[in-house]
């Protein structure tokens, strides 16, 4: 069976993978932008979550940042403005930060007995943002 080595690997699809890569960058955007907004105009923690404070911020503001700072990467990256590799070894970098971040957040919720769901949807939306980027990383 004939692959293109430029855009699949092992039937891996790396086109889709980029896509799949800037929704769920984009969806972190939207959700931790929605908690930070809701949390800093209603001074209420949306979604029954544990909302804790990081040096008196919404840890959601730190994942949005995070999220901020991926999305502009990978659009430098498409864009030519940046080589591809090493857009990709920041995206990697970032979501390891977010990943030590928010899993750390989420052991402190664990410890204190506050609803995980936070803390865990943003775990897991980093670890599906470094796998994605392993598996792009992959290609070089």
């Amino acid at each position: 069976m004939y692959h293109n080595s430029a855009t699949e690997l092992n039937g891996l699809n790396f086109s889709r993978i980029r896509v799949l890569l800037f929704a769920v960058i984009v969806f972190g955007m939207g959700f931790s932008g929605y908690l930070t907004v809701n949390l800093l105009t209603s001074r209420t923690c949306p979604l029954n979550g544990g909302c804790t404070l990081v040096l008196g911020y919404p840890s959601c503001m730190y994942g949005f940042t995070m999220y901020t700072v991926m999305l502009v990467i990978l659009l430098l990256a498409w864009g030519g403005r940046l080589v591809l590799g090493t857009g990709r070894k920041f995206i990697l970098l970032v979501s390891v930060v977010g990943m030590a971040f928010s899993g750390s957040l989420l052991v402190l919720e664990y410890l204190r007995r506050s609803p995980l769901t936070i803390c865990a949807a943003g775990f897991s939306m980093f670890l599906l943002i470094f796998l994605l980027s392993l598996l792009l990383w992959s290609k070089d």
